[in-house]
């Protein structure tokens, strides 16, 4: 059988938490038919650590700990360390490796294998400078905003094995009872899960519940994520809740209970926030940056500009639109975003490459 490894080098698989690219990964193994599949991650600790999940095999390989290694931390070299990871791809010889991140390590790690598998590069986010490794066959975009920049990024005669791979609802939420949407009770709870990052418009959603108390509805604003400045002007909103980082768990019981999720962000490659909010029967007003008009769809009703009042007015037009309409918009959001066609997709790339055929999109 065909055989397929995921390699994070930012998390251990194994025992830690996932976070949203994790949480990605492990989508795509776990619906992807037709495959042997692992996940490979890396430990902090020095033995190897492994499990399996859903039909899938993971690793947690431990770093090389040696003089190399020591230089590796202190001076930020960016050499390779994982021999174990080495000595496992050599042994169980997947045809494709699939790397999440870190793909500065990706030539260095190909060049010591004993066989040659075709190399994909999955991009979470955009960055300034992305690294497009030699040995790279295939380099996959979360969204077709995604895909668009990092064409424009790569050298022009590699841009067409830049393709969209937009990003399914993750496992764990699947997992979870889908709520539909309800009658909104007063006080409107509205959560804000990004801390008080800036580029994610922290201080135009505070603004915004200010000027909302100043028109007599009464709402509680909850701050989910970490909090970097050391003292948070929040006066003008009498109440509000600061959770701080909430894992996957918490979060997913606290976000059931919101009615609206506010996102104007300057910044955005995906987002599964709204399509997790969406998921939970929760009203969303987001700016339609980067990826967020492909979660939402181009005709949603409440998409706001980068600015307090515009948050404000989008939220009123949530708070009077049907519920009935409400749960006809989140039906399609949620259909769209279904693990199988995301692993129909990868498929249809994973052939391609196997059988040295042009990457296209199915």
């Amino acid at each position: 059988m065909k055989k397929v490894a995921m390699i994070d080098f930012h998390n251990n698989l194994v025992s830690q938490p996932d976070g949203s690219a994790q949480k990605v990964l492990k989508t795509l193994l776990f619906y992807l038919r037709g495959w042997e599949k692992m996940g490979i991650g890396v430990s902090r600790s020095k033995k190897m650590e492994q499990n399996r999940q859903r039909g899938v095999s993971f690793y947690a390989v431990p770093e090389t700990k040696s003089p190399k290694w020591m230089w590796n931390k202190v001076l930020k070299l960016n050499l390779f360390t994982y021999d174990k990871m080495v000595e496992l791809l050599n042994k169980e010889k997947p045809d494709i490796l699939h790397f999440h991140n870190r793909h500065e390590l990706v030539d260095k790690l190909y060049e010591k294998l004993e066989y040659q598998p075709k190399v994909v590069c999955h991009y979470h986010k955009p960055f300034q400078k992305p690294i497009f490794p030699k040995s790279g066959s295939l380099f996959l975009g979360v969204s077709n905003y995604l895909t668009q920049r990092l064409r424009k990024q790569i050298d022009p005669g590699r841009w067409e094995l830049v393709q969209p791979l937009p990003n399914p609802i993750p496992y764990d939420l699947l997992a979870l009872p889908r709520k539909q949407f309800k009658l909104l009770s007063y006080p409107l709870n509205i959560i804000f899960p990004f801390g008080d990052d800036r580029e994610k418009g922290f201080p135009e959603v505070v603004e915004a519940v200010r000027e909302l108390e100043r028109r007599n509805y009464r709402v509680i604003l909850h701050i989910a994520g970490e909090i970097k400045s050391k003292s948070l002007d929040l006066s003008g909103i009498s109440k509000f809740r600061l959770h701080g980082y909430l894992p996957p768990e918490e979060y997913y019981k606290l976000l059931a209970k919101m009615d609206f999720l506010i996102l104007p962000t300057r910044r955005e490659a995906f987002s599964l926030v709204v399509l997790e909010a969406i998921y939970f029967g929760v009203r969303v007003v987001a700016t339609p940056t980067g990826g967020v008009p492909e979660v939402l769809g181009r005709d949603y009703p409440c998409f706001s500009h980068f600015s307090a009042d515009s948050i404000v007015s989008q939220v009123l037009k949530g708070v009077t639109l049907p519920v009935s309409e409400w749960n006809t918009i989140s039906s399609k959001i949620i259909a769209r975003a279904h693990p199988s066609h995301a692993v129909r997709r990868l498929s249809h790339y994973y052939e391609a490459l196997l059988r040295g055929e042009p990457i296209g999109e199915e």
